[in-house]
């Protein structure tokens, strides 16, 4: 199985995806050891238009804890009798990710990609987050909700899976919007968003990561280790490797 951010923009790329899918999910917890209790997507066009939806709770195996159902509202009792995610994941009839190449859209996408990604032929990810920490600069938040908002969007419940892609979709439908309207645009996008990031948080927050000295750099990486991941890891790695 193979994964790949989007890194390598061409003309027409979206058309090349056998599926596009707008993907959340919810969790026991926050690391890469929290089981999903909940799971839903969008199968869309490259022209952003629903195929089909899919949105189903799953059985973690285990207890929920009370910090992750005061999050998404998700209880135990919610979740009793519902599919594993193995076998939810590995049925045919419900998962479109065994074969193809998939295009996999996302808020903060690595965190539910991880959750799937065994499952995936062929994945490649492309995240909202990124893209509106670029589109958005002055924005002192880039939270689904805060984009929402600022985006006058619409209200939708959001920490439930269903809600999230729905409001992720009209997110990524806007941004194309604004980009010329198409899906390509986004894709286009998106290592440039990388290349332009700024630092998320901490003292040196709003600084361009290319600008970091060698030292600020060094402080960081000691200061946060592992912990950095996602789009900041990616940024630091593209201008200052080590």
């Amino acid at each position: 199985m193979t994964t790949d951010t989007v890194d390598d923009p061409g003309p027409g790329q979206a058309a090349r995806f056998d599926h596009i899918v707008v993907l959340d999910t919810e969790t026991t917890g926050r690391g890469p050891s929290a089981d999903v209790v909940e799971i839903a997507w969008v199968v869309i066009d490259e022209h952003l238009e629903v195929l089909e939806e899919v949105s189903t709770l799953i059985d973690p195996g285990r207890p929920i804890p009370a910090e992750a159902t005061e999050v998404h509202g998700i209880t135990d009792e919610m979740v009793a009798g519902a599919p594993m995610f193995e076998a939810f994941m590995t049925d045919p009839a419900s998962s479109p990710f065994g074969s193809g190449s998939t295009l996999v859209i996302g808020h903060n996408v690595e965190f539910d990609y991880q959750h799937i990604e065994a499952y995936i032929a062929d994945g490649t990810t492309l995240c909202t987050l990124r893209l509106a920490r670029y589109l958005f600069p002055v924005l002192g938040s880039h939270t689904l909700q805060t984009l929402v908002h600022h985006c006058r969007l619409g209200d939708v419940q959001t920490h439930r899976a269903a809600a999230d892609v729905e409001l992720t979709l009209r997110l990524a439908r806007r941004m194309a919007a604004d980009q010329g309207g198409s899906l390509d645009a986004l894709l286009a996008l998106s290592p440039v968003a990388l290349a332009e990031m700024r630092v998320p948080f901490g003292d040196y927050r709003r600084e361009p990561v290319r600008d970091l000295t060698a030292e600020q750099v060094a402080e960081i990486r000691d200061r946060y280790g592992e912990r950095l991941g996602g789009d900041f890891a990616a940024a630091l790695d593209l201008h200052h490797p080590q």
